[in-house]
């Protein structure tokens, strides 16, 4: 799903991709590159089920859970806490 909203940093109309998977593989179509994430996103992003690797070509995959959320920021804050 794709958003346009008003972003007052940009100064104008603008297209806000909706969804971590789909703003991942825009990316990679646009640049042609990779995102490189770090060894600890990788294996929090694995644990709760997406694959930085591969991402997911399914748009109901696209999006987290709550559950899957809370996970990511509670292994995010004890991985930044040790």
């Amino acid at each position: 799903m794709k958003m346009i909203g008003w972003d007052d940093e940009f100064g104008g109309l603008r297209l806000v991709w909706r969804g971590f998977g789909r703003a991942e593989a825009n990316w990679r179509k646009i640049t042609g590159n990779d995102i490189n994430y770090s060894a600890q996103d990788s294996d929090i992003l694995t644990a709760i089920g997406y694959r930085p690797d591969a991402p997911s070509r399914d748009d109901n995959h696209e999006k987290f859970t709550p559950a899957q959320n809370m996970i990511y920021a509670r292994r995010r804050a004890g991985l930044a806490a040790q």
